[in-house]
């Protein structure tokens, strides 16, 4: 699959046209906004060290709802070979103009190693150009390291790597910056190097 070869997938409709204008909407809405909220158990008591979550729970019950609408569950849970486990606090509904934003990172850095996550980044207006977009190194990480399938990398680095390091090191030819429209989505794995909108 694409995700094994190159690191990341990009699908078009995503989500439905209605789904993608559901949460366009509830941006524009002030009932939908308030204070972050502290992931709870199942009993509703905060959990001690979590991070407040960055999208409210209303606003992330839109997002489940067109993925499960989608059917990306059964994809995933196909492709993970067991049933995905969604990470809410990281989880961001928003709108961002093309502005600075986070350097070339893998997210696995900030996992501690290699989980078989998947993440994804949904598009709700044009993205790429104008609006914050999502830029790709277009090699899949086992390819870039040297590694042998299923082998683990060290993530030695830190959290961030420089432009001119990944140019150096992968060539201009292998980063792109795909243009989505809205309801496009890209699925990338925790190991994908990729960054958001300009480097710092």
């Amino acid at each position: 699959s694409a995700l094994q070869s190159q690191g990341f997938l990009i699908v078009r409709n995503a989500v439905t046209s209605r789904s993608a204008r559901n949460l366009v909407e509830s941006l524009g809405d002030e009932r939908w906004e308030g204070p972050p909220v502290v992931p709870s158990d199942a009993q509703g008591r905060e959990i001690d060290g979590a991070a407040p979550m960055m999208c409210n729970p209303e606003r992330l019950q839109l997002l489940i709802d067109a993925y499960l609408e989608s059917g990306l569950d059964t994809v995933l849970s196909n492709y993970m070979g067991e049933r995905p486990v969604l990470l809410a606090e990281r989880m961001l509904v928003n709108r961002k103009k093309m502005v600075r934003g986070l350097p070339w990172h893998q997210d696995g850095a900030f996992f501690g190693a290699n989980v078989g996550a998947i993440n994804s980044f949904l598009a709700l207006e044009p993205t790429g150009v104008e609006a914050t977009g999502l830029t790709l190194v277009a090699r899949h990480f086992t390819k870039l390291a040297g590694l042998s399938e299923g082998e683990r990398g060290e993530l030695g680095y830190g959290n961030s790597l420089k432009h001119e390091e990944v140019l150096e090191q992968f060539g201009e030819e292998s980063i792109v910056t795909p243009e989505l429209q809205p309801g496009d989505a890209i699925f990338l794995d925790e190991m994908t190097l990729h960054r958001t909108s300009l480097p710092i």
